[in-house]
């Protein structure tokens, strides 16, 4: 749930940049960590995989059967997890599953958003397995390594909270040091606290 807490800010319609996976993983991020679903960290590279499996039916995420064969039991069941939560916040926000692309659009949106190769505010795009933020200027790479920080500051006292704490800030390091290297970049965050880092083109 607090995945999905994170996860479900406000809906911004999609950027029409194409995105290009010139991609740099998180550290360990592959493979079951436990047995429990909630230790069960899934890389973005494993996240794409499953997504070949993930179509859009009455406007919900449904996960093709096949899956089964592919990978293991306690992946499927955190794959489905995410589904499940992805279909109630589209249902309960009267949001929209684009079946192409597999965004969650909010139709409540402005229809214009601002196309520009430089923007002074992080972007994002909301997914099934998580949000895409995509940064376009050192400002909003700032801004957005502000918001990870004060989300980790709202973690608290509980356990689940203080357990992802560390990856919080790692989020806004990684996103200030790759910024420094490349100029226009996005960040996937998936519903299991993992990210990668890519490069727009």
């Amino acid at each position: 749930m607090l995945a999905a807490t994170l996860l479900a800010t406000t809906v911004t319609n999609p950027l029409a940049e194409v995105v290009a996976a010139d991609a740099v993983q998180q550290p360990n991020q592959k493979g079951i960590s436990s047995e429990k679903n909630n230790d069960i960290k899934l890389s973005q590279e494993q996240i794409d995989q499953f997504d070949k499996f993930v179509v859009v039916k009455d406007n919900s995420y449904v996960l093709d059967s096949k899956v089964n064969q592919n990978f293991s039991t306690n992946e499927v069941l955190v794959v489905k997890e995410m589904l499940n939560t992805s279909n109630r916040e589209v249902k309960n926000n009267n949001l929209i599953i684009d079946p192409d692309t597999k965004e969650i659009l909010d139709q409540n949106a402005s229809p214009f958003v601002i196309m520009a190769a430089y923007n002074k505010n992080y972007t994002t795009k909301a997914f099934w397995w998580g949000k895409r933020y995509y940064f376009t200027s050192n400002i909003a790479v700032t801004r957005g390594a502000r918001y990870f920080r004060h989300i980790a500051s709202l973690r608290n006292d509980q356990s689940l909270f203080l357990s992802a704490l560390g990856d919080s800030i790692a989020y806004a390091s990684a996103l200030v040091s790759y910024n420094n290297r490349h100029n226009q970049i996005y960040l996937d965050m998936n519903r299991t606290f993992q990210y990668s880092l890519n490069i727009l083109k």
